[in-house]
């Protein structure tokens, strides 16, 4: 959708709230692991592999984070299948 110069020079006059910067971490809640989710549920990888996730300012480990493999794919895929049916419904 293209804006018009008027709708240019309104949206300039506009006074817009900004939330903390993205790299702000003190309003977030990290949790020290993460899973997969798959069917509304959050599950351990199949292989149980975890990789770190680390803070490029600080270089500091944030959290591990589930590493998923063929296995977890294909509970993926077969876990959006089913959803697929409600889901599709729904609009």
């Amino acid at each position: 959708m293209a804006i018009t110069k008027r709708q240019s020079a309104d949206l300039a006059k506009q006074t817009f709230e900004y939330a903390p910067a993205p790299e702000a971490t003190d309003h977030v809640r990290i949790q020290p692991r993460y899973g997969l989710f798959m069917g509304g549920r959050m599950l351990e990888p199949h292989s149980k592999k975890r990789f770190p996730t680390i803070n490029p300012a600080t270089e500091k480990q944030l959290s591990e984070v589930a590493e998923a493999d063929a296995v977890d794919v294909d509970r993926a895929v077969e876990a959006a299948d089913r959803a697929f049916v409600s889901w599709s419904r729904m609009s």
